[in-house]
């Protein structure tokens, strides 16, 4: 490859679907999925392995060594290669520093430096690497270009990136004795532990950093790059704002606020389509949280009951949760529509000028997901089952496009929870009936995933319940969540880009979301 001939424009980016943090990977109910292609619209590029965003750096910097020692254009032959770096890399940051973390094979990289002596070898420390775990983000951040074997390096972004890199590492003498065709090589730990001390993952340096940050906030982005943008400027806006370092509450409690008055223009997308979001995170954790709590009942009750028990059990308690919500004067036995009422009558003054319906009353999709999420006495809260659907419908009754890509199996908005609250304006059943309707489906949702899952794959049994005519079994514990957002992954790159302080944003950072958010509001040219 050519270095001097280098594509100039990142090509469209491929959707990497994120990984699930709360349930062991698994989304046992299907419902995660609806809430994180939402998210991943919005943040092409940054997934959940992707913690360090100075792989991006040292990445770049080996293929282009890798084209300037002529190696071979197969994938192999550089893998070999980009495996000792990497070994390198790992290896003397855990030297210069024990407590470092977020890289790719320090459990191995220890037992390395521990039973090897002196010389240490430059083999491969892991099955993936992290030149295969951070690829398709590199691509889609512009930093590479998908060739049919090695990959290359973009113009604009990845060439400048791996110059940066070059002019800190060039004068490293054990890196530049690193060849294309020897399996492993030795390295004295010494040459190692300074290796360490001149490139630390967690720290990019000058020049390099202007490019990454060109790459994740880019001055000149593609159209797919936009919902990126917007979202890494939304969370510079609320840090600056906040005045420290924010987390997912924060954004998730700000996103739901009464009015989108008063903020720029082009920010006020990612606060609506954010919501979207939280909207189908608040239905995973009420969900997943009830069947954790028939789980728990049936391994407290022998395992085995007749499902009509559980359900009538397991909503016993619906007094207290009313309670709870402020509903003091109606019961268990109340009409789910004077429930109804109640509810939207406490969302309080409602603004109907944006996509999304906005109010100023306490109850946000947020609150809800915390409370099933760390409520310890759940029977009593089961009503926020039928809560969290009334606020669905609610906030996307001024939305035209009231799909959320969930269908029937997925409990999607259209298909299941809209008609089920429209009837409930006017119908004489009971909060109590409904509670209990809820909670089956709930259940019966796990049961149609995991039947789903194992139909495709008998090796694959995800079953947390089971059923036997009119039994319920108990399994296992559901590991009970919320869907996974990677804003907290976008906050961490925001660290390490220096972007953010304790105190907020830096002055650098308030002069480029000044800027972006411009761009933004220009949009992409016709």
């Amino acid at each position: 490859m050519d270095l001097t001939k280098l594509p100039e424009k990142p090509s469209l980016p491929e959707i990497i679907e994120a990984e699930f943090r709360l349930s062991d990977g698994n989304d046992l109910l299907g419902l995660r999925l609806p809430a994180e292609i939402i998210s991943n619209g919005q943040l092409d590029g940054i997934t959940t392995v992707t913690p360090t965003v100075r792989y991006f750096s040292i990445i770049s910097w080996m293929i282009k060594r890798y084209f300037e020692l002529k190696g071979q254009d197969n994938y192999a032959c550089f893998y070999q290669f980009a495996k000792k770096i990497e070994t390198a890399v790992v290896v003397g940051n855990i030297l210069q520093n024990k407590q470092v973390q977020q890289l790719v094979g320090i459990r191995e990289a220890v037992h390395k430096i521990n039973s090897e002596k002196e010389a240490i070898s430059l083999s491969g420390l892991v099955k993936n690497h992290a030149i295969n775990i951070y690829y398709r983000s590199a691509l889609n951040l512009g930093f590479l270009s998908d060739r049919e074997n090695v990959p290359g390096l973009y113009k604009e972004r990845g060439k400048p990136l791996s110059d940066a890199v070059d002019s800190l590492l060039k004068d490293i003498d054990f890196l530049q004795k690193i060849n294309t065709k020897d399996e492993i090589q030795d390295v004295h730990r010494d040459e190692l532990m300074a290796f360490g001390s001149t490139f630390p993952m967690g720290k990019p340096a000058n020049e390099e950093l202007k490019y990454l940050i060109e790459g994740i906030l880019p001055s000149n982005p593609g159209r797919n790059e936009f919902p990126r943008l917007r979202t890494y400027c939304l969370l510079l806006y609320l840090t600056d704002r906040k005045k420290r370092i924010i987390d997912e509450n924060d954004i998730f409690t700000e996103i739901s606020r009464p009015t989108l008055d008063g903020l720029p223009n082009g920010l006020k997308p990612a606060f609506d389509l954010w919501v979207k979001f939280v909207v189908r995170d608040m239905i995973v954790a009420v969900h997943e949280a009830s069947v954790y709590w028939v789980g728990d009942y049936l391994r407290n009750s022998g395992g085995r009951i007749s499902w009509e028990k559980v359900i009538n059990d397991m909503a016993s308690n619906l007094d207290n949760g009313l309670n709870a919500l402020g509903f003091k004067e109606i019961g268990p036995d109340s009409a789910i529509s004077v429930f109804y009422k109640k509810v939207t009558n406490q969302l309080g003054d409602l603004n109907q000028k944006g996509e999304m319906l906005r109010w100023n009353g306490k109850i946000s999709e947020n609150a809800v997901a915390k409370a099933a999420n760390f409520s310890s006495d759940f029977p009593s809260m089961a009503i926020l089952l039928p809560l969290a659907w009334i606020i669905a419908v609610q906030r996307f009754s001024l939305c035209k496009n009231k799909e959320d890509a969930a269908d029937f199996t997925r409990i999607g908005l259209s298909s299941v929870i809209k008609p089920a609250v429209d009837c409930w304006q006017t119908s004489s059943a009971t909060i109590l009936e409904t509670v209990q309707e809820l909670l089956k489906r709930s259940v019966e949702q796990h049961f149609r995933i995991a039947w789903s899952r194992y139909a495709s794959d008998p090796s694959k049994d995800v079953a947390v319940l089971s059923s036997d005519n009119e039994e319920w079994i108990f399994i296992k514990l559901l590991s009970s969540g919320r869907a996974n957002s990677r804003l907290y992954q976008c906050i961490n790159w925001l660290k390490q880009l220096r972007l953010v302080t304790p105190d907020g944003i830096t002055e650098e950072a308030k002069l480029l979301l000044s800027d972006r958010i411009k761009l933004i509001e220009q949009g992409w040219p016709a």
